[in-house]
């Protein structure tokens, strides 16, 4: 008996984080259709304190993004995920890939290859971005 319950809970555990994984997975490709598409139900998966951080330094806060992505001055073409890594503990993930993200800012359009990480914070059993940032590939 003390066998399977010690089975139950090892095992349960990981299935939970494995639950969490798939949670963080669907949620960030959601994020990334929603930029693309310039759907502002985008905002409810912005956490209030984000951190948005580019590839060349620049850093916008949730204000900053949405208020860009509304104004036109950024446009997501397209954001196409690869090698996705995702590790859950508790109320945080990390996820980690690598990006190809078509993008315009201020009128200038370029496609970029980068590697990108992302921290999700859950709250109230729904999850947030918290934290963002890009480098070259």
């Amino acid at each position: 008996m003390k066998t399977w319950l010690f089975i139950i809970l090892f095992f349960g555990k990981g299935l939970v984080s494995f639950g969490q994984q798939d949670e963080v997975l669907q949620t960030m490709k959601d994020f990334h259709q929603l930029l693309v598409s310039q759907d502002f139900k985008l905002q409810r998966y912005v956490h209030e304190k984000l951190s948005y951080g580019h590839s060349n330094g620049w850093i916008e806060g949730r204000r900053e993004l949405l208020g860009n992505l509304a104004s036109g001055y950024t446009k997501y073409y397209s954001i196409q995920e690869d090698s996705v890594s995702i590790a859950a503990q508790n109320k945080v993930a990390q996820a980690r890939f690598i990006a190809t993200i078509d993008v315009a800012v201020n009128g200038n359009r370029a496609t970029y290859k980068l590697r990108v990480l992302e921290i999700w914070i859950k709250q109230k059993r729904k999850w947030y971005l918290f934290a963002r940032q890009a480098v070259k590939a």
